[in-house]
């Protein structure tokens, strides 16, 4: 007795030939070029960040530069001592209101260039001070007691820069600031001036951080001892990086990137460090780095399942006619 063999039809061989010799190879090379390009997209991703951070720190540090050679310009004139001397000795309100007008023309003369300028503070070594310009809140009070203070006055001349972390613990107020030190190389038995400490706007280190990349995620300025001089991020610029141990890799090394998960989500981080020791980070999310190749591969396996579909259907119209 033959058994029955129920052969398939011709629409159902076509279809499966279709799918095996036509779609399976394309969503297979799909899947390989996908994957190697997912390589040298992070590659590429890295190299164009880092290009990136580096002009960053050119940018930044050109900045801070200037701001240091003013500060130590001004701490070397002999003038600026003079007035700043004579205010403390002044015997009298008229005599202190002309002396302070001297000192702050002389300010002014160095500091025209910028308007990030909020304060500065001669500090003498009877305890007295004078400020030229005023901020909300008390900003001396505080001085004496940072732990930067004792090394900047026995650093004769040298400027000590801090960013907004480590600014915040002086200066008060919602504003952010950066903040600068020195000790005048003058002898305290000739002048009284113990220590000169500035304090400007943190704003244009802020603008320098905004990017035009839309992938881009938050960016880190920290300084060779982990303290954050700048970030997009306001409370990692007043806090630090202490809320943030998926960036330690990044804190404790020299250059390069990793990946990570930040709140849930992978991302990649790459890291570098400029000659003067600080550390420029940036985060990319992983999600917005792969959007345009998963939009690729996407738009690939719907054309080839909508081809998959079209064929079937055709070639079963065609059997049935």
């Amino acid at each position: 007795m033959k058994k029955n063999i129920k052969r398939w039809t011709i629409a159902k061989i076509l279809t499966l030939s279709f799918f095996f010799m036509i779609t399976l190879p394309i969503l297979t090379v799909t899947a390989y070029s996908i994957n190697s390009f997912h390589t040298i997209l992070l590659d590429n991703s890295t190299t164009q960040t880092l290009q990136t951070l580096e002009q960053l720190s050119y940018a930044i540090e050109a900045e801070t530069k200037l701001l240091i050679n003013t500060i130590s310009t001004m701490a070397n004139d002999d003038q600026v001592i003079v007035s700043a001397s004579a205010v403390n000795r002044a015997a009298n309100h008229l005599e202190l209101f002309e002396l302070g007008k001297k000192l702050d023309k002389q300010i002014n003369n160095y500091f025209h260039y910028t308007p990030d300028l909020a304060t500065v503070i001669f500090v003498y070594k009877n305890n007295k001070h004078y400020q030229y310009r005023t901020l909300p809140g008390s900003v001396f009070d505080t001085l004496r007691s940072q732990p930067w203070y004792t090394h900047s006055v026995g650093w004769k001349n040298k400027v000590s820069f801090m960013g907004v972390q480590e600014s915040s613990l002086s200066v008060n107020g919602e504003s952010l600031y950066i903040t600068a030190a020195v000790s005048p190389k003058y002898s305290n038995l000739l002048y009284e001036v113990e220590l000169i400490y500035f304090v400007f706007h943190a704003s244009k280190l802020i603008r320098l951080l905004d990017t035009k990349n839309s992938n881009a995620g938050e960016l880190f300025v920290i300084d060779s001892r982990g303290s954050s001089i700048a970030a997009t991020d306001p409370v990692a610029m007043r806090a630090g990086m202490g809320s943030r141990p998926y960036l330690q890799e990044a804190v404790s090394g020299f250059h390069g990137s990793y990946m990570t998960v930040i709140e849930g989500a992978p991302c990649f981080v790459v890291y570098t460090t400029s000659d003067s020791g600080w550390k420029y980070i940036q985060t990319v999310p992983y999600e917005a780095l792969m959007k345009q190749v998963n939009a690729v591969y996407k738009k690939i396996v719907i054309a080839s399942l909508g081809g998959l579909l079209f064929y079937a259907f055709r070639t079963g119209l065609s059997e049935a006619s």
